[in-house]
């Protein structure tokens, strides 16, 4: 496979292994990387990849399930905590403030940026295991949608 890969990359397949080696792999560029996770088509790669290259949330790997229905009740879990931080009252007429925030609403917002950490994590490894479900990658997704959410106006004309 291998072998396979290095050559759709135009590689040698000592790079490819160079690349993946458990122990002291060699830096592989951010294009190199991209070009790596859409000719493998693998989502838990480019998983990583955007963690590596991006600083987006990598895959969990702790003491979760992963599979649908606990991703589903734990996506839940994660958004109703946040949906409920958000209820908070001051922490609402914080967030309508201009300016420098005191160490008390530091602390608030910190928490909810926290809270939404927790929810886009799980959230993202939601959609993953929902591709991997459909046999596709998140790219193809992407590669799928992307003319429609242009059309509904997430995304600009031009990427």
């Amino acid at each position: 496979m291998k072998k396979d890969i290095a050559k759709e990359m135009f590689v040698t397949g000592q790079t490819i292994t160079d690349w993946t080696r458990e122990s002291h792999p060699k830096p592989v560029t951010a294009e190199n990387a991209v070009r790596l996770a859409e000719v493998t088509n693998d989502s838990t790669l480019a998983q990583t990849i955007g963690y590596f290259y991006l600083g987006l949330p990598r895959p969990l790997d702790g003491d979760y399930k992963l599979d649908l229905s606990y991703l589903d009740d734990l996506r839940e879990l994660e958004e109703d905590e946040r949906d409920e931080m958000q209820r908070n009252r001051k922490l609402r007429r914080v967030l309508c403030k201009q300016g420098e925030f005191d160490a008390v609403s530091y602390d608030l917002v910190l928490e909810l940026a926290r809270e939404q950490a927790e929810a886009c994590i799980v959230n993202q490894q939601y959609l993953f295991a929902l591709c991997e479900r459909l046999n596709i990658s998140v790219m193809d997704l992407m590669d799928m949608y992307m003319d429609r959410w242009k059309a509904e106006g997430y995304f600009g004309k031009e990427l």
